[in-house]
């Protein structure tokens, strides 16, 4: 799981340098969570290409796997433009998008209620965190390692 995670934040290590933006990876190589392999990776698609949509020249985006609980958790982290933390239960709303999203990049506010639909379907939970506007997002993903 850690690699082929690990293959897809290489997968856009590209387009972050043509931004200037640096990609730190810190994970596990161990954490496995009994998950398709195409889902995965549509849904670490999606977060890295929400990071990269929002996050400015010259900023950060952070990836780390690791376990706990009996639990795989990703995390995808950014300095990109946040968002009011009172809307964050919204991020995952089919087709929604922030006032401040809609004027700064191009979508159809898919891509997170299509990683939420992932991650819930193998019994996990992804969460949105943001201290407020302009002050980064984070985005966690906890994924059972066993299934029941």
């Amino acid at each position: 799981m850690c690699t082929r995670i690990r293959d897809r934040v290489r997968r856009v290590e590209t387009r972050a340098d043509s931004k200037d933006i640096s990609i730190e990876w810190t994970g596990t190589t161990t954490a496995e969570a009994p998950i398709d392999s195409e889902d995965l990776d549509l849904a670490i698609d999606h977060l890295l290409d929400n990071a990269l949509k929002y996050t400015p020249e010259g900023g950060t985006i952070q990836v780390d796997v690791g376990q706990t609980d009996g639990a795989v958790v990703v995390r995808v982290s950014d300095s990109g433009m946040g968002f009011d933390p009172e809307k964050s239960g919204r991020l995952f709303d089919r087709f929604y998008r922030s006032n401040d999203a809609e004027q700064s990049a191009d979508g159809g506010g898919l891509g997170l209620s299509i990683v939420k639909a992932i991650v819930e379907r193998y019994g996990g939970t992804v969460r949105a965190e943001s201290p407020g506007s302009s002050q980064g997002s984070t985005f966690d993903v906890r994924l059972p390692r066993d299934r029941e």
